[in-house]
């Protein structure tokens, strides 16, 4: 019984560690469009979603 909290426990902290890497790669790719598309960073929280900061810089 106590085995089998235990992986469970195991399961759970290593679902919550790929959420994390998968999050940050996220975001690390996002900055990396940022500095390309405008020559800086944008600091998170942007104040507007994507679509509309696109729409203000037409290509």
């Amino acid at each position: 019984m106590i085995r089998e909290r235990v992986l469970d426990l195991m399961n759970w902290v290593l679902l919550a560690v790929l959420v994390f890497i998968v999050v940050w790669f996220m975001e690390q790719s996002v900055r990396g469009f940022e500095r390309q598309r405008y020559g800086f960073e944008i600091i998170l929280p942007t104040p507007a979603p994507v679509f509309e900061q696109v729409e203000h810089f037409p290509s």
